[in-house]
């Protein structure tokens, strides 16, 4: 073969999903049926891969017409295979956003008109393989989907990975303050009656909150690099951006962020514990 196709580029994206088994309805099409087209296509590209390679070594020494003939066979079978796992791909992040909590609706419109664009992308290349009459022409076709992965489809998969955790730590933040609030309230009431001395209890109050804020800082650090990440814009303003290196930045706020989150719950525990005896 006169150049050698690229492997599969998915190998720089880090797939967090989970695997499930569950028996689905035709009607039914949620995140756990779209993960099972993805492992399905990614089982079937690990086959297609397979048989390309044997068809590549093939034809690398038989030179002769009939392995031409087979290796562009195979090349394209596997290259549309290999556009079929981004679609899928891309598909099954769409429906995990779908049925994720803590992400407002205007930011999952934002990241499904990106995962829409993009699995029309691959699906329209799929198209195209077909047509290629070369082995060049196949090189080339390879290239272009390489290009367009790293330039453009590994920034919204990395956002949607990255969003989704996020989400979740909002709606922990949200039942905490919520606590909180509530927990201030009654330290007023008691210290309205004079009752007890609430003088204690309010400075932990005041802690939990300052945790709770601490929190919040890292979370919104962690978003900031969500967005560099959608705009391919880093925070110096260059108009290149490590994906890989600033997803980890992201994990790692978002795991600060829960940690203290953390702390907060269990200050927030001696907080009530505090009240009930006052109460």
């Amino acid at each position: 073969m006169k150049a050698k196709i690229a492997l599969v580029f998915l190998s720089s994206v880090i797939f967090t999903f989970a695997a499930t088994t569950r028996t689905f309805s035709q009607e039914e099409f949620n995140y756990e049926k779209a993960l099972a087209d993805y492992v399905f296509t990614l089982n079937n590209y690990q086959k297609e891969h397979s048989e390309y390679l044997l068809a590549r070594s093939q034809f690398q020494q038989a030179r002769t017409l009939a392995s031409e003939t087979k290796a562009i066979v195979e090349t394209k079978d596997m290259l549309a295979a290999r556009d079929e796992v981004v679609r899928t791909y891309l598909t099954a992040l769409r429906l995990r956003l779908i049925e994720s909590e803590g992400i407002d609706q205007n930011s999952k419109e934002t990241i499904f008109a990106r995962l829409d664009s993009e699995a029309a992308w691959f699906n329209d290349h799929k198209q195209r393989v077909g047509s290629a009459g070369t082995l060049n022409d196949l090189v080339a076709d390879s290239n272009e989907a390489r290009t367009h992965f790293v330039n453009f489809t590994e920034g919204v998969i990395f956002e949607t990975l990255d969003t989704l955790p996020l989400g979740k730590i909002t709606i922990l933040r949200e039942g905490l303050t919520k606590t909180l609030n509530k927990a201030e309230e009654k330290t007023e009431k008691i210290r309205q009656k004079g009752d007890h001395d609430t003088s204690i209890v309010e400075r932990w109050i005041g802690q939990t909150d300052n945790t709770l804020t601490r929190s919040l800082d890292k979370e919104l650090d962690a978003r900031k690099i969500v967005l560099r990440i959608q705009s391919g814009v880093d925070e110096r303003g260059r108009k290149t951006i490590n994906n890989k290196a600033s997803h980890n930045n992201v994990l790692r706020l978002a795991s600060e962020s829960l940690q203290l989150m953390k702390n907060a719950n269990g200050f927030l525990k001696e907080v009530i514990s505090s009240i009930r005896t006052k109460s």
